[in-house]
This record gives C-alpha cells, sequence and structure tokens, in this order.
C-alpha cells in the first residue's frame, strides 16, 4: 500500500513542474522556474531570428567569405557562450545563475542580431561591409 502512494506521489511531483510549463505566461512570470522558462523560450526565440539574419547574410557573400563567416560565427558563439558563464559566475551556486546566464545569452545574441542587419543595410560600395 505505501508503495503504490509513493507511486502516485511521484507521478505527482514529476507531473507538476510539466503542468507549470503549460500554464506559463511570460507576460508576469512570478517565480524562478517561470522566470526561468520565458528566457529559455526567449532564448530559443533570439536563436531562430539570428539563424534567419545569419542565413540572410551568407547569402549575399562569396564561398571565400562563407568560410570566413562561419569560423567568425562558430568563434563567436563560443566566446558568447564562455563570457555569460563568466558573468553569471557570481551566482554559481545560487537559483538564479540559470536566469542571469540566460539573460546574458539573450542580450549578446541580440547584439549580434543587430550587428548582422546592419550587414544588410551598408551603403552601396561600403567596403567595409562584407555583405554589401
Amino acid at each position: 500500500m505505501n508503495c503504490m502512494i509513493l507511486r502516485a506521489l511521484s507521478f505527482v511531483l514529476i507531473l507538476f513542474p510539466a503542468m507549470e510549463t503549460v500554464a506559463v505566461t511570460c507576460d508576469n512570470p512570478s517565480t524562478q522556474l517561470q522566470m526561468n522558462q520565458c528566457a529559455a523560450q526567449e532564448l530559443v526565440e533570439a536563436n531562430e531570428v539570428l539563424n534567419n539574419v545569419y542565413n540572410e547574410v551568407r547569402n549575399r557573400l562569396s564561398n571565400a567569405q562563407k568560410v570566413k563567416l562561419r569560423k567568425s560565427q562558430l568563434a563567436w558563439i563560443k566566446f558568447r557562450d564562455l563570457d555569460c558563464a563568466f558573468e553569471s559566475s557570481a551566482a554559481e551556486e545560487g537559483s538564479s545563475r540559470g536566469l542571469i546566464m540566460q539573460n546574458c545569452l539573450i542580450r549578446k545574441t541580440k547584439n549580434r542580431i543587430s550587428e548582422f542587419k546592419e550587414m544588410l543595410h551598408c551603403p552601396e560600395g561600403d567596403l567595409g561591409c562584407p555583405a554589401s
């Protein structure tokens, strides 16, 4: 009997975070879990935009430039991730570390999106702009 109760309780405890995930609205998250979930969702969306803008820039480049862009982007991703790990290191053991890390990743990703968008709108003949 006790084993059945423990199984039922385990199921409820496992299911509860999943149910909360479905119910989260990011207009005004009120718990750490909700804030983390909303930040994770925003990061996914920012990465999707980044990939789209990256591909727009890439489509304007020569093959040699595409190779350089790919290397640059891989280095940027590594830098972004390491830099955000450093920025969130003060909260290494705290429950807010994930949120701090995700907010940093979001901020840096949005900055990178802006850099790529600038490349898409360079004046014609601007030799300092690889995608013009």
